[in-house]
């Protein structure tokens, strides 16, 4: 992995440990936990986010009165629920931690573990296997067991189709001998820092919370590519299992992508369902399992209970939103998301204000005025953000300025999505020529020399760390479709209506549009984990140092940064932008500026940043 080890900066750890979560933050936050991937250098990989929420739905008191009156008809002696709404995270449970047995719903993990690979190899799916023997796998539940001809070739692509919509057994386990693995579904919990009782003898060791990461992070595209998220919920929209989830939704409209699983063991049987329904724009996550005698019996609870929250979900909607909104911090947690998409909904932010920034914002806002009334600055805007707690403040945030140099950081990111399945790419050699000398230079201590060759990484590493104009030129001579480049960016973004604006060098671009590049590579929501390393790392060297920087002092702390600066006619602007890794409280400051004198503005970047880093440092002192 490309930067990656661990260490103290990452202050939030997902753990969960014998099907229990439990999430250690560095700083408490009362309405939303941010669900975050351990174990990087400059990121903090974000998954998905939890509602602390205490409203109990009308939806839950129905589905438990039907679950009571099944059990007395007999043939039941289990069911667990959980409910999640997934585009403003209200869930509630009905014994949603008890432990099952997932059977075939592991198959999902399995694809997941399948798909990441792919997502660095985009000739993986393409490869053929040979089918030359049985597994003879015990599954009496499966009439589609031999669905695969011995002495056949298939794709991965169509062993993954196999085991999902047919739940195949003898295409999976075709798989785990292909890839060497034979636990691919524990791989996939492994990665995410998830850890389950798998131990001999232990048989049921997965709730229906546990379970409802592998559909969060699918509909989020927070683990694999928003193509390979995409093509997993499209398989699990057409599973060949409908007499559950699909049978209780029921209207024919209603996409629903689900998995299945049965097991029949000695003490019981167990069969569950857990999947996405995707109601009217407002999709919901729905996990049911249930233990019993009867097989029948324990299908008509799986198909009655998805009805039952159909039906009523619509009618109680409203109801979950008044009280998210009457919540302590009303209306004001934002999640940051893609809603262009059909069956996903990419999560690339996380974030809530809070009464404890109002003080600090109060202090940023007296110290710009005074900035004005010196003349050192005519406007002046800041956002800042605590990273791993989502905290939130802006002054100023409606205020447009020219991009300036800031613009290289989508330059750079819009690249290395280019590079995302073929990494050899950022090594493909650049010749610079002489018609490349039209760009303004920027590197005094190292200049560009025409005929000489330069990988796009080095390119890259120009472009950021010295904001080399010369560098950013021969990069964009290489890339034969920049519109095509900027397009996808901001497309994948949400931006694309604002692509024209910010195309234009003159003010177009607003702080939070800025911070957004910065916040999706912290929290890996758009670059794969690699590369967001990778790009943080690069913007770590960036040599400005009379902004963000100068108002920490000399105190040997990583800022990941980007300036920009332009003047015309008589304004000038200044602008700052970085995270700044902290002990355990990494923060997202952005500054940008105007003014008439670059000197005066680089007063304001300072000053505002002596400010916040005092702030934070005494809120939260750094562990000895």
């Amino acid at each position: 992995m490309l930067g990656c080890r661990k260490t103290a900066i990452l202050g939030v750890v997902l753990v969960v440990l014998m099907d229990v979560f439990a999430f250690a933050q560095a700083t408490k936050n009362p309405l939303v936990d941010q669900l975050r991937h351990p174990g990087f250098f400059y990121t903090y990989p974000l998954l998905d986010f939890d509602l602390n929420n205490s409203f109990t739905s009308p939806i839950k008191a129905d589905v438990e009165a039907f679950i009571e009156a099944k059990k007395k008809e007999g043939g039941v002696d289990r069911v667990s629920v959980y409910f999640r709404q997934l585009k403003n995270g209200y869930s509630f449970g009905i014994n949603g931690k008890d432990k099952y047995n997932p059977a075939s719903m592991l198959k999902v993990s399995n694809m997941i573990y399948v798909l990441k690979k792919a997502d660095t190899d985009a000739t993986l799916l393409g490869k053929k296997v040979l089918y030359d023997e049985y597994y003879s796998i015990p599954d009496n539940s499966n009439p589609n067991r031999y669905r695969l001809k011995l002495g056949k070739e298939y794709t991965i692509a169509e062993l993954i189709n196999e085991m999902i919509l047919y739940s195949d057994n003898e295409a999976m386990e075709l798989l785990k001998d292909y890839f060497g693995e034979q636990k691919m579904w524990k791989s996939v919990f492994n990665d995410l820092e998830m850890h389950f009782n798998t131990q001999a003898g232990v048989v049921n060791f997965m709730s229906p919370e546990s379970y409802s990461v592998l559909f969060r992070i699918l509909y989020n595209c927070t683990y694999l590519s928003r193509e390979m998220s995409l093509k997993a919920l499209d398989l699990l929209c057409r599973t060949s299992f409908k007499e559950g989830i699909v049978k209780g939704v029921n209207d024919g409209n209603t996409p629903v992508a689900s998995k299945y699983g049965y097991r029949k063991l000695k003490a019981n049987q167990q069969l569950h369902e857990s999947g996405i329904v995707y109601y009217k724009g407002q999709p919901y996550y729905l996990s049911i399992m249930t233990k019993g005698t009867d097989k029948g019996q324990l299908s008509d609870v799986v198909s009655g209970v998805a009805g039952i929250v159909h039906s009523d979900y619509e009618k109680h909607l409203e109801a979950m939103d008044k009280y998210i909104k009457k919540k302590p911090y009303p209306g004001q947690y934002r999640m940051t998301r893609n809603e262009e998409y059909r069956l996903i909904s990419p999560l690339l932010d996380c974030r809530f204000s809070s009464p404890e920034m109002a003080p600090l914002k109060q202090k940023i806002s007296t110290f710009i005025n005074g900035q004005k009334e010196k003349g050192n600055a005519t406007e002046v805007t800041v956002y800042l953000k605590l990273l791993n707690s989502g905290e939130w403040l802006t002054v100023n945030p409606d205020a447009g300025y020219s991009a300036a140099s800031l613009i290289k950081v989508p330059h750079m990111i819009g690249l290395m999505r280019q590079a995302q399945r073929n990494l050899s790419s950022l090594y493909q050699e650049l010749e610079f020529k002489e018609h490349h000398l039209d760009a303004i230079p920027e590197i005094v201590d190292e200049e560009i020399v025409v005929g000489q060759k330069y990988s796009v990484l080095d390119l890259i590493r120009r472009m950021i760390v010295y904001s080399d104009n010369q560098a950013a030129g021969l990069l964009f001579s290489y890339v034969a479709d920049e519109e095509k480049i900027w397009g996808r960016l901001f497309f994948e973004l949400g931006m694309s209506d604002q692509m024209e604006d910010l195309m234009n060098i003159e003010y177009s671009i607003k702080v939070e549009q800025v911070a957004l590049f910065f916040n999706i590579l912290y929290n890996s929501t758009y670059l794969n984990r690699d590369l967001s390393e990778l790009s943080l790392e690069i913007l770590a060297h960036s040599r400005f140092k009379d902004g963000i920087r100068k108002g920490i002092g000399d105190k040997g702390i990583m800022v990941a940064s980007k300036f920009g600066e332009r003047k015309f006619y008589d304004v000038a602007q200044l602008h700052d932008v970085g995270i700044v890794y902290y002990d355990e409280n990494p923060y997202l400051l952005c500054i940008m500026t105007k003014g008439e004198d670059y000197e005066k503005l680089k007063l304001s970047l300072s000053g505002i940043s002596e400010i916040v880093f005092q702030n934070i440092t005494a809120r939260f002192p750094a562990a000895e």
